[in-house]
């Protein structure tokens, strides 16, 4: 299966802007990378009265809507879906799948550390396979830490990680 991480961290300390240039620093390197993110609010449908939403209202589980080189995929699902799922669906067209959140999940993670945010940090709340930090504040032993900035060295250690290198 495609190699996957995940950035997790709470809720404003920065996952989706760092993940946002991660992909662009490994993409570079010529890395295909395909991004899960899980939320726990609701999805939208779709705009009442397009086709996709039309189809789901009709009873289809997803619907697929395509260019010559484009596909945006609304599925849903009766029972809870797994990253691992997610994963297999995409591993042939991505050589590293990076997943948003998931922090309940078996996948190597690297803990996104906003020290304003006044919630302790998911690592001393219990969350497993945590392997590194990317934090501006005070680097607790055990992890490897990285700045939130230090995007070239986040990007080289989960290249090493994930035996892309």
């Amino acid at each position: 299966m495609v190699p996957v991480i995940s950035i997790t961290g709470r809720s404003g300390a920065g996952k989706t802007t760092l993940i946002e240039k991660l992909v662009s620093s490994l993409s570079a390197e010529g890395i295909k990378i395909g991004v899960i993110k899980h939320t726990r609010h609701h999805i939208d449908d779709g705009d009442e009265g397009k086709d996709s939403w039309r189809y789901r209202q009709a009873g289809a589980l997803g619907s697929v809507i395509t260019t010559d080189k484009q596909a945006v995929a609304h599925l849903a699902f009766s029972e809870t879906f797994s990253p691992e799922n997610l994963v297999m669906m995409m591993s042939p067209l991505v050589d590293l799948v990076i997943i948003e959140g998931y922090r309940e999940g078996t996948q190597k993670k690297i803990e996104v550390i906003d020290e304003s945010i006044d919630e302790a940090p998911l690592f001393k709340s219990g969350v497993k396979n945590i392997i590194a930090l990317a934090t501006d504040g005070n680097s607790p032993e055990g992890f490897k830490v990285f700045s939130r900035d230090d995007v070239t060295g986040l990007a080289n250690f989960i290249m090493k990680e994930t035996d892309l290198v």
